[in-house]
């Protein structure tokens, strides 16, 4: 339940004038019995604090058509005590007739993940060390607008700490997007800029990407797919003298397992289904060799508070760079 604070803010202009600011507080706090393998196969167990995010946003009507927008995001998941907040969402925008200007600073998403429907909960999610695809921290600033049932946005993306003044990786990005009773699909296309060169004097082969997801929810199961083009900012030159790793080669700059892994696509597909309180699904997403596999029942005690039991299985590496996990919880959502 959101917990709504609504405070009026005096405009110094001439004349007497109101703007109304609503301002949330909103948030989810879990803890879990869980075990995961590590890259390397170091198995990990027990019970731990698996959530526990802080969201704070605030909505100003500005008069004349137009809103601002704030917000910012916390969250603790360590299993230490005593580890401070980290902040992992800060975003401000402003809303009229001529659509919505926002600056985000966020980790990155890719669409394909929007096709892995089950509500899975795990330690290593697809972000996580599964190799299909991977995120990093941005700045993102949108320029985006709604015809209809139809989105599109257009996006300037730099991929960096925070507070850098130059991003190592920019990025060009036409969004689009449609969503209409059961049916939900989205688009990407992304173009790079490296500001530094590869190693070795190595090119970089590809500078652009295509992700893209379909959903439909059909009531008694809803459905997803999701896609992920080969990855940018690699080379495909397979040299003879690899440095030692002690991990496989698609790892390792070079070879020939690298450059193959790199080359391919990435997809994922998903399914849930509800059955009274329970929700059951299965997750799937494969890069060449690595995969990922999640099944997921979860039990709402009510709205705000459910249980959940998460199962999966990483594997990339011909099985070197592989684990077992699972997670079983209880989440409150506030």
């Amino acid at each position: 339940m959101k917990k709504t604070l609504i405070a009026l803010a005096v405009l110094a202009t001439a004349g007497t004038a109101f703007a109304q600011s609503t301002v949330s507080l909103t948030g989810i706090v879990g803890a879990a019995a869980q075990s995961y393998d590590t890259i390397g196969g170091s198995r990990q167990r027990g019970i731990s604090l698996t959530d526990a995010t802080i969201k704070v946003g605030v909505t100003e009507d500005l008069g004349s058509g137009l809103k601002a927008a704030a917000g910012i995001e916390f969250d603790e998941s360590s299993e230490r005590f005593g580890n401070a907040l980290n902040r992992r969402k800060t975003f401000v925008s402003l809303t009229g007739g001529f659509g919505q200007v926002s600056f985000t600073n966020v980790r990155s998403g890719n669409l394909l993940t929007q096709g892995m429907v089950a509500p899975a909960n795990l330690y290593l999610g697809i972000y996580d060390g599964s190799m299909v695809v991977n995120r990093s921290p941005v700045d993102a600033l949108t320029y985006g607008t709604k015809f209809g049932d139809f989105t599109a946005s257009v996006q300037y993306v730099e991929s960096a700490t925070d507070g850098a003044q130059n991003g190592a990786v920019k990025v060009g990005v036409l969004n689009g997007g449609y969503a209409k009773g059961p049916l939900a699909v989205g688009i990407a296309v992304k173009g790079y800029s490296f500001r530094e060169d590869l190693p070795m004097g190595l090119e970089r082969a590809r500078k652009n990407r295509l992700e893209a997801f379909a959903t439909y929810d059909l009531g008694v199961a809803k459905f997803g797919v999701g896609y992920d083009g080969k990855n940018v900012g690699t080379s495909d030159a397979v040299y003879a003298a690899n440095l030692a790793n002690e991990y496989a080669s698609i790892r390792t700059p070079g070879t020939a397992d690298y450059v193959r892994f790199n080359r391919a696509a990435a997809w994922s597909v998903g399914v849930s289904a509800p059955l009274g309180a329970f929700t059951v699904g299965a997750n799937y997403a494969k890069r060449d060799i690595a995969k990922l596999t999640e099944v997921v029942a979860k039990y709402d005690l009510s709205k705000r508070t459910n249980l959940n039991a998460s199962f999966g299985r990483q594997t990339a590496n011909e099985g070197t760079d592989s684990g077992n996990q699972y997670r079983i919880g209880m989440y409150h959502s506030f």
